[in-house]
């Protein structure tokens, strides 16, 4: 019986210096993890540089406010031109909002 609990214990050794090394690896990998998007945090956003939006003649914009990740521009005067122009987070324009009034 001596010699099975010393077999045991040899086996109960082995298993819990294996799932040593694989809880120290683990730590390692999440630690690496965690350091690579702490430094690719700031790098996300893309520039946005200079963007060109056409207007038609005659329109002005008379307000910019932000939306979530957008921008939406209000031009006037309201006769000849869109109501709402919204860009996106790099600038480009998403969609025209023109109100037409009820008949």
């Amino acid at each position: 019986m001596a010699e099975r609990l010393d077999g045991n214990l040899a086996t109960l050794k082995a298993v819990v210096i294996v799932m040593g090394i694989l809880i120290i690896i683990g730590f390692a990998v999440v630690v690496v993890e965690i350091t690579r998007r702490v430094a690719t945090l700031g790098s996300t956003a893309a520039a946005v540089g200079t963007r060109t939006i056409n207007l038609p003649s005659g329109c002005t914009v008379a307000q910019i406010a932000g939306v979530g990740d957008r921008l939406v521009l209000r031009l006037e005067p309201a006769a000849s031109c869109p109501d709402l122009i919204y860009l996106d987070a790099s600038g480009r324009e998403v969609g025209r909002v023109e109100l037409a009034p009820a008949p």
